[in-house]
């Protein structure tokens, strides 16, 4: 009898412990699929430059601490910026420089790729004029 068969038949512990241990299998594998597939979507996708309309601005959560009361650690200079393009809407982490030169509302012109797979619009980055 394999481990695994032995683990199954120490009931509850080795049952449990079975059980636990698939789960967290699967659970990795699902994990691993996805992003796999986030990545082979936006991979070397052709951009293109487009107009669009930023619809949102927010802080940059780069980390959580405090466990069960987990609380995000904004980045102090960085800022994801929502851009609408087409009726499809994107995000790109950017200075807070760029924020400030584009409120909510204001049009912007923007590097955007689709997803091979999925569709989904990928801002991949903002066409700043020349001054």
């Amino acid at each position: 009898m394999s481990w695994f068969g032995v683990l199954l038949t120490d009931w509850p512990v080795g049952t449990l412990g079975a059980f636990l241990l698939l789960a967290f299998t699967f659970g990795a594998l699902v994990w691993a699929l996805w992003h796999i597939t986030q990545f082979a979507d936006a991979w070397h996708q052709p951009q293109q430059l487009c107009r669009g309309i930023v619809v949102a601005q927010s802080f940059s959560c780069l980390a959580s601490i405090g466990g069960a009361n987990a609380a995000g650690v904004a980045h102090p200079m960085l800022r994801i910026l929502k851009v609408q393009v087409d009726g499809s809407i994107g995000a790109i982490i950017v200075d807070e420089s760029v924020c400030k030169n584009y409120p909510k509302g204001t049009p912007i012109t923007v590097w955007v790729a689709y997803g091979r797979l999925t569709g989904k619009l990928y801002v991949k980055g903002v066409s700043i004029p020349a001054a």
